[in-house]
């Protein structure tokens, strides 16, 4: 059986562009599975712009979020640290 979850990130983009979805969510599962192909996050995000597909929704592994007592505590570290993500910020940038 073939799902997009296990699909090398330059086909899945083509795949959406082709059946004209109006944008792509990109999650750090994407970008982990690029790094541990060798690639530098340099490449990943120059694939991702050279895709022709905009990124609607970057998602992340933040599980505990949700909650409200955890949104202030736990999020905003997550968010205000860029060492955590810097991924997310170039892609944002």
């Amino acid at each position: 059986m073939w799902t997009i979850d296990t699909t090398p990130l330059a086909t899945a983009l083509d795949a959406a562009k082709q059946g004209g979805f109006d944008a792509v969510e990109l999650r750090r599962t994407d970008f982990k599975r690029c790094f541990d192909a060798g690639m530098s996050n340099a490449q990943v995000l120059d694939l991702i712009k050279k895709a022709g597909i905009p990124v609607g929704v970057l998602g992340s592994n933040m599980a505990g979020c949700s909650p409200p007592a955890r949104r202030a505590s736990g999020c905003s570290r997550y968010f205000a640290n860029p060492a955590r993500m810097p991924w997310l910020l170039a892609a944002i940038c």
